[in-house]
């Protein structure tokens, strides 16, 4: 399976003897990464048995498995330069965050720049800068139920799913490309020297 559980992870903690901090650091590393495992996991299976076909890029996909393997299909690890082509050649960007409570990867700007309908797992600072349904599409991993239904509402409209990617393909390149983040660390570096 993708996961085994965090048994064997804390199991590889506990085995260290580099001292608190730097197990305490490497623990954390740890359970952030078994969680996102996790939360992926549970994303592509409930795509899956709702008859959502899904193509994952990704290391260590190759180990999953699932009751409709011919719903699903393994790229493995890729290049971003490809990443970046397939994202412009498709429709949908499904995003599922690492663990920020408060904050982006950049995997959201760069699928609306590149053209697909973003769908992301929802949080406070996303909400505060798109909204649902006009420059992407949020999903809630407290709710997997409704994201197949999300899916299908985009695929079957696609009228809408276009306007969608338009409007936020429009909002990336005006508020969230890399030169716009590059000029935001500028100016915190110079009020903050």
């Amino acid at each position: 399976a993708l996961y085994d559980g965090l048994e064997p992870l804390i199991g590889t903690l506990a085995k260290e003897d580099e001292g608190y901090l730097t197990s305490y650091e490497k623990g954390k590393e740890i359970v952030d990464k078994y969680i996102r495992l996790r939360n992926r996991k549970s994303i592509i299976d409930t795509l899956t048995q709702n008859g959502v076909h899904v193509d994952v890029f990704g290391a260590n996909w190759e180990t999953y498995s699932c009751d409709s393997p011919d719903l699903i299909h393994i790229h493995g690890q890729v290049s971003y330069s490809t990443i970046l082509e397939t994202m412009c050649d498709t429709k949908i960007v499904l995003n599922a965050l690492p663990l920020f409570m408060n904050g982006s990867h950049e995997r959201v700007f760069t699928s609306m720049l590149c053209g697909a309908v973003c769908l992301t797992e929802r949080n406070e600072y996303l909400e505060g800068l798109f909204h649902d349904g006009a420059e992407l599409r949020f999903f809630d991993m407290d709710d997997l139920g409704k994201l197949p239904c999300i899916i299908e509402e985009i695929l079957s409209d696609s009228e809408k799913a276009e306007q969608i990617a338009l409007t936020g393909q429009r909002k990336a390149r005006e508020h969230h490309t890399w030169m716009h983040r590059a000029e935001d660390i500028i100016k915190f570096i110079q009020q903050h020297l």
